[in-house]
């Protein structure tokens, strides 16, 4: 909770008005997070096992997690501004607050499906290459919403896109994180991953606002159209690393492999 309240607090603008206010923030949470580190590996009884996160899979599941995070976020952020952006400024649909909600349901219920089949897909071609699939359909999504959003119907497929890799990705990320894991150590793993999501979640949305920001005049209201193409374009890197990160190395998977083992 201490994380995201100081991801809150960064987020705000005002903040920002003076640097040193900022920078206070960040320095602070650094000093208050290494304490806690100093405090958790000398106690008898650690709130959580700081030993476990510095195993080869639980890097790369949380670098993945992170990397990810941030591309879905940056992309669901891209989709929910641009169906407000009122239609004076060249483009947009000038949805209301309440018809931008409406325009979630088909991220929500296909977030959902891929949910639901998760488990079915882990089953038949392992956890790692489930996670690329659903990277796959996120980034799908971005190439929909970066060349044909002028439709309002396509703009709604793309979010309907990114809602089934993004639902797939939650789904599949506790198999992949809890490989090897203690199962007194389950919540603990569980909760950092969640906190990292959200840390990925939050550099998202300020990576959207600050390459949309980059795109607008000096004198103008709204970015140009063409900040959207470039924005949804950085979701590929992001999402192919994530996808490099999570997948081990072919001699990694032929051992693995031989064993019968498939996380």
């Amino acid at each position: 909770m201490g994380t995201l309240g100081v991801l809150l607090v960064v987020a705000q603008s005002s903040v920002w008005d003076s640097p040193w206010v900022g920078a206070s923030v960040l320095v602070v949470s650094a000093v208050a997070l290494g304490a806690w580190v100093v405090v958790e590996r000398r106690a008898a009884a650690p709130l959580v096992e700081l030993g476990l996160f510095g195993r080869g899979g639980m890097v790369r599941a949380n670098a993945a997690m992170l990397a990810s995070g941030v591309g879905m976020y940056l992309l669901f952020s891209l989709l929910t501004r641009y169906v407000q952006t009122p239609q004076d400024a060249g483009y947009g649909f000038g949805l209301s607050g309440v018809l931008a909600g409406a325009a979630l349901t088909p991220f929500s219920v296909l977030g959902f499906v891929a949910g639901r089949l998760a488990p079915w897909l882990a089953v038949r071609v392992s956890a790692r290459w489930s996670f690329v699939i659903y990277a796959v359909f996120v980034v799908l999504a971005a190439g929909t919403f970066a060349v044909t959003r002028g439709s309002l119907v396509a703009t709604l497929v793309a979010m309907a896109v990114l809602g089934f890799g993004v639902g797939g990705v939650s789904a599949i990320m506790p198999r992949l994180v809890l490989v090897g894991v203690p199962q007194q150590e389950t919540s603990s793993v569980l909760s950092i991953n969640q906190i990292v999501r959200s840390v990925g979640f939050s550099i998202g949305s300020a990576l959207a606002g600050l390459l949309l920001a980059t795109a607008t005049p000096a004198d103008a209201r709204f970015p140009d159209d063409h900040g959207y193409t470039i924005a949804a374009g950085c979701v590929l890197p992001l999402l192919v690393l994530a996808a490099f990160v999570i997948l081990p190395s072919p001699r990694v998977a032929a051992g693995r492999d031989a064993r019968g083992s498939r996380p």
